[in-house]
């Protein structure tokens, strides 16, 4: 499955501003998902639980990552 259709998920939510999908490697797994999202992280439980009821298993982010905006006026920072 494409990260676009993972973010469109996400998005669909409206929980978060913006959302980027990304894989990065993983030791035990080969590759994980991780969603790097703009808003606040207050909402991450919530955003994990409707995830996970529209997403299976291997397709739902492992990680979460919380920054201010997205490449593009680029600065990926902080969790």
């Amino acid at each position: 499955v494409p990260p676009t259709e993972i973010e469109k998920v996400i998005r669909a939510t409206r929980l978060v501003r913006d959302v980027r999908v990304v894989g990065l490697a993983d030791a035990e797994w080969g590759e994980r998902v991780v969603a790097i999202c703009v808003g606040s992280k207050r909402a991450e439980r919530t955003l994990r639980a409707v995830v996970a009821s529209r997403l299976a298993a291997p397709l739902q982010p492992k990680e979460w990552r919380w920054v201010r905006k997205l490449a593009g006026g680029k600065q990926l920072a902080a969790k």
